[in-house]
């Protein structure tokens, strides 16, 4: 977390942008992916140990939009997928880090994109498999 963010704070310079790029989409969003889609728990858990440090750093500037930026092209549609495992494990995730909105966007376009995540948020709370709706219920955020 604390490369990303000098990184961030670094970032005048074509080469720190380039470099930035690399890690976050090299590095962090592999992480993530890795995370929704692990069958192995313990491998689930320490994924999520690396990730937490970003979800509980929503604090921070670029942060928010940086998980909006590398988890939108695939935890939406993982909740939505037929294997329980990486429906538990995405809407985990979603639930710790919700909500997510891209800070640069227009109110309308926020306003769009909540209401899709609580629509998200209630089929969670609806899924078959009893391990995924446990998810909705039992997150802890941090204080």
């Amino acid at each position: 977390f604390r490369g990303w963010k000098d990184l961030k704070q670094g970032t005048q310079d074509e080469k720190a942008k380039s470099l930035l790029h690399c890690v976050e989409q090299d590095c962090i969003q592999e992480l993530m992916y890795s995370a929704v889609h692990m069958g192995d728990s313990s491998l689930y858990e320490n994924l999520m140990s690396l990730l937490s440090v970003f979800h509980e750093g929503k604090r921070v500037r670029g942060v928010d939009g940086l998980l909006y930026k590398l988890y939108h092209p695939f935890l939406f549609r993982s909740i939505l997928v037929s294997n329980s495992t990486v429906r538990r494990n995405a809407s985990s995730i979603f639930v710790t880090a919700f909500p997510f909105h891209d800070p640069d966007s227009q109110s309308n376009e926020i306003e769009e994109d909540m209401h899709k995540q609580f629509s998200i948020l209630q089929q969670i709370l609806e899924d078959p498999a009893e391990s995924v709706r446990l998810v909705a219920v039992q997150v802890r955020h941090p204080r």
